[in-house]
């Protein structure tokens, strides 16, 4: 392998595990992609609005161009529905895309990055990938933000801090009077990333645009791969003040968001209606999972998100189940065709995050479970 030497340590960096595809599992287990269902990447079960579903029937006829490199239509729209302007947001190819350059923009060897115990696996892979060290906060009782334990963590080379709110993988939240006092504590000369890609999922929370007025040292990131249900587009964006975003677009590369990407998105902002509803189904259908776990004496953590960190460790009745693992569970659903997300990466090795599906899905899924460990 032709790997300069200086550059040897990429070879140590953690990978992105990345889940069970839907044509993986088909082909190992011979099952038709249809009769697969997918509880693993957080994805909205509902698909897309029906705007941007007519929009692909239609088919595009400029596909020989280059997109718009500012992507000018889609920062109007989130200016107005976010009550800000067009200047001060940054737009990626992905949420995972916007937190790359940020992580290149403000970390660099000697400097530090503080993030949670038990947070989104992309947070120390892009700031080792910077040169950058990171420092990690211990979780509170509930695999959850100490904000206390990140203030502890700070260092006088911290140039940067990541709060997932919800977090993934636990689904964890954060109230923004406990962001605006934690925000008053730190340096203003630091960069505070607020990852909210789950954000439509809040329902009754004020928007945290709020106190991009007081603290220009925010940032705010959010994805149109959850709740709008464009995952396989890849568009996500940051809001911040205007000195912010000019720094972070003399780091973007040109056309970075493709021209399928920018125009879905927008039509997608045009059917609120569509996020609204896929959110109170999700409401409902996780109401109707944690309602079942209890009956099953399965316990899960309170989730704000998409998705249920279970702990698994009771499953089964026989003290040859007394040990399972997420690893375990995960591996006995895949018979029957449901794939979910192990998180022993993230050291929790006891617990599987579930990704809150149809209600069908959902239904399948318990199926799975109780015949599997609770006969």
């Amino acid at each position: 392998m032709l790997v300069n030497k200086s550059l040897s340590w990429v070879c140590d960096m953690p990978q992105y595990i990345v889940g069970k595809s839907t044509d993986q599992l088909a082909e190992e287990y011979q099952f038709k992609k249809e009769d697969i269902i997918k509880l693993a990447s957080n994805e909205n079960p509902y698909g897309c609005s029906e705007i941007v579903k007519d929009f692909f029937r239609k088919g595009l006829t400029s596909i020989h161009r280059y997109p718009d490199p500012d992507c000018s239509d889609l920062k109007k729209k989130l200016s107005s529905l976010n009550g800000i302007d067009p200047d001060q947001i940054f737009v990626g190819n992905g949420s995972n895309e916007v937190l790359d350059y940020i992580a290149k923009g403000f970390i660099s060897s000697g400097r530090s990055a503080v993030f949670s115990e038990y947070c989104f696996a992309v947070y120390p892979i892009i700031v080792q990938a910077a040169g950058g060290e990171s420092l990690v906060a211990s979780s509170d009782k509930l695999y959850g933000h100490s904000l206390e334990n990140f203030l502890k963590k700070i260092k006088s080379t911290t140039s940067l801090i990541f709060i997932a709110n919800p977090n993934n993988p636990t689904g964890s939240f954060l109230s923004n009077s406990e962001i605006e006092l934690f925000l008053k504590e730190v340096d203003p000369n630091t960069v505070v990333v607020l990852d909210e890609a789950y954000h439509e999922y809040c329902l009754g929370q004020k928007n945290t645009v709020e106190l991009l007025k007081t603290f220009k040292n925010l940032l705010i990131t959010r994805s149109f791969s959850k709740a709008f249900g464009l995952a396989g587009l890849r568009v996500g964006y940051a809001i911040g003040s205007r000195s912010l975003i000019e720094y972070l677009n003399r780091l973007r590369q040109p056309f970075n968001v493709n021209l399928m990407a920018q125009q879905a998105a927008c039509l997608a902002l045009e059917d609120l209606a569509f996020v609204e509803n896929s959110v109170e189904k999700n409401e409902i259908c996780k109401n109707f999972l944690e309602e079942k776990f209890k009956k099953l004496k399965i316990f899960s953590l309170p989730s704000k998100g998409n998705f249920l960190l279970v702990k698994v460790n009771n499953f089964g009745s026989s003290e040859n189940n007394k040990h399972v693992s997420g690893k375990d569970v995960y591996r006995s659903l895949l018979r029957f065709g449901i794939i979910t997300r192990p998180v022993e990466n993230y050291g929790l090795n006891e617990w599987l995050r579930v990704s809150i599906g149809n209600m069908a899905e959902n239904k399948r899924f318990l199926t799975a479970v109780t015949e599997t460990y609770f006969k």
